[in-house]
């Protein structure tokens, strides 16, 4: 199975699981009570859509729901599809690339959010818009963390900039921005390692890993 059609079945699977609990929340009475809506809008934050997004979404189905435009749970998937087009629609906006050099993209976040992943998809995303993108492995202490966004890189045909593990990440930027720089590439995506904002420890370590990337890259990362 290829990376694109991993991705497909993944968005299958948030479609069917969407598609579920929506059915399972609705229920065929005369009038919704809160208990209803309650149950849907945590439905719809277990399918990944957000919290700021899913309340808008909820705002919208009491709208409607009133309207009497909502009766059955087909009526409220087609009231999240027409929303989620629609915002993808208007807030879509086409990134601005840089031609005096590579733009240089840090990933950053807490543990488990998925950066690697994110990042290999990015990357993925991008070499389609015919981008050449190159990857730095800066999570240099979590086991086999550097061998999964080399795994990326061979999916996605990117070079990936790598260190012995538990090296200094600051140091592996520091190079993967200078041979974005002399390969010409048209974006570098930095992995870093997963970080709590109450680690002091570890966030000064991502102002020192900043300061290497501008540093070696003056503006950067951007």
């Amino acid at each position: 199975m290829g990376l694109l059609d991993k991705f497909k079945k993944g968005l299958n699977v948030t479609r069917t699981r969407l598609s579920r609990s929506i059915q399972s929340a609705f229920r065929n009475n005369k009038e919704w009570t809160e208990d209803d809506y309650e149950e849907l809008e945590q439905a719809l934050i277990e399918c990944d859509l957000g919290v700021q997004y899913t309340m808008q979404l909820m705002d919208d189905i009491r709208n409607r729901y009133q309207q009497g435009l909502i009766k059955t749970a087909d009526d409220i998937i087609k009231v999240v599809q027409d929303d989620v087009h629609q915002m993808m629609a208007t807030d879509a906006k086409p990134m601005k690339w840089r031609s005096d050099g590579p733009c240089i993209i840090l990933m950053v976040g807490v543990n488990g959010c998925g950066k690697t992943t994110t990042t290999g998809k990015l990357g993925y995303k991008l070499k389609q818009e015919g981008k050449t993108v190159m990857f730095a492995a800066c999570d240099t202490f979590r086991a086999a963390a550097t061998e999964q966004l080399q795994l990326w890189g061979e999916r996605v045909g990117c070079d990936v900039i790598a260190g012995k593990h538990g090296s200094d990440p600051s140091a592996v930027a520091f190079d993967a921005c200078k041979a974005a720089v002399s390969r010409n590439v048209d974006v570098l995506l930095i992995d870093t390692a997963g970080r709590q904002h109450t680690k002091v420890g570890l966030m000064n370590e991502l102002e020192k890993l900043h300061k290497s990337i501008n540093k070696a890259c003056p503006g950067a990362p951007h």
